[in-house]
């Protein structure tokens, strides 16, 4: 399983992976998003009164690592070969579905700056939406 670059390859799918071409893009662009990411997450200022107790935050663990666990347990009995070493076919974007329920795990600055936050949204909405542009241009215009 860790014999390949299947760490880096799954972050880096979590964040932004284009197409079936499995188009990567600059890695300070993947820096970029997931900063601009957890800068929205921070900023929020409807999350502030939001209390979880330690329950839940539990919960949303076991339900990450179980979803993970199921996930490749069906990539090794339908994509990789009996008794291989590596389990073949994983990418980070079968995990967005569990994605919200990290936020639980995160509180926001208490007084964050509305104005702030409307800044992050922006630019993380900027940086997503160009690397959605560079990665249909490097698919279909660029020659592979």
């Amino acid at each position: 399983l860790f014999a390949t670059s299947f760490i880096p390859d799954a972050i880096i799918g979590y964040l932004a992976e284009f197409g079936y071409m499995h188009i990567h893009l600059p890695l300070p662009l993947y820096g970029a998003l997931a900063l601009g990411l957890i800068a929205v997450a921070a900023l929020d200022p409807t999350g502030q009164d939001a209390k979880y107790p330690a329950l839940s935050k539990g919960l949303v663990v076991i339900a990450y690592l179980l979803c993970f666990g199921l996930t490749l347990l069906l990539l090794y009995v339908q994509w990789t070969g009996y008794r291989r070493n590596t389990i073949l076919g994983f990418q980070g974007r079968y995990l967005y579905p569990l994605a919200p329920l990290l936020f639980i795990l995160f509180r926001p600055i208490p007084q964050a700056n509305r104005r702030l936050a409307v800044l992050a949204v922006a630019g993380f909405s900027v940086i997503g939406l160009s690397s959605g542009v560079l990665a249909v241009w490097a698919s279909y215009f660029v020659a592979h």
